[in-house]
């Protein structure tokens, strides 16, 4: 099945070949298709409302792209600290998010971006989901010209997958309600779109505050990524 254009492709003779050469499991990544409910789930908005009311966190409103800017630093230094404990992540340096900033930004639309605040404006979780444009990479075998700049606007502008970029919540959030927050805006605003699925990136298996908060949703695992190691004795 078709995966997040960000993401790598390995051949399925990889699996094997390393497994013969007596490599073994050291951790996996398992990725999954969501499907997008008829209606807003009633315990998403319930606590993302009782979040709100509780800790008075706030989700910023955008009417341009170009008001995201100020906090995009912001943003991916809370990334970091979001995902300094897994295993495998390096942060992000200064000059990669100048760079995510600019791809990533270039095909955001207003609709998918969440940015939630504390009561000092802070910023404590954001989220950022785009129109997936992995069929328009893939018939452009990767190339934007002649024609895939062409079908990425349209993929843009039709679509009924979506892809989930990013979802970070500041560690001393866990728990308290500020990813129930971005959900339940991301179920709105792809119930609005007609999107059908979304697609999760891959996911840490050992990462129970990510995996769980799927339990709720209708989805299929449809990819498992795995690191190898080799034992040497």
């Amino acid at each position: 099945q078709t995966g997040m254009f960000i993401t790598l492709y390995n051949h399925p003779y990889y699996h094997d070949h390393l497994t013969q050469l007596g490599f073994v499991k050291d951790v996996d990544w398992t990725e999954h298709i969501v499907r997008i409910p008829e209606e807003p789930i009633p315990r998403v908005q319930r606590i993302s409302e009782i979040a709100q009311k509780r800790h008075g966190y706030r989700l910023l409103e955008f009417t341009k792209k170009k008001e995201v800017i100020p906090y995009a630093k912001e943003i991916f230094h809370m990334y970091n600290e979001s995902y300094a404990h897994l295993y495998g992540f390096c942060p992000l340096t200064d000059g990669q998010i100048d760079m995510a900033i600019d791809q990533f930004f270039m095909v955001a639309q207003l609709d998918y971006i969440y940015v939630v605040v504390d009561k000092k404006d802070s910023v404590i979780g954001f989220g950022l989901l785009i129109p997936s444009l992995s069929r328009a990479m893939q018939k452009s075998n990767g190339r934007l010209f002649p024609t895939g700049l062409f079908r990425i606007l349209r993929s843009l502008k039709r679509y009924d997958v979506l892809d989930m970029y990013l979802l970070a919540v500041k560690p001393e959030y866990f728990g308290r309600g500020v990813n129930a927050v971005i959900l339940h805006e991301g179920i709105k605003k792809a119930i609005e779109h007609n999107v059908v699925f979304a697609k999760t990136g891959p996911m840490l298996e050992t990462n129970t505050f990510i995996q769980t908060q799927w339990r709720i949703f209708e989805t299929e695992q449809n990819k498992r990524r795995r690191c190898f190691k080799q034992v040497f004795k």
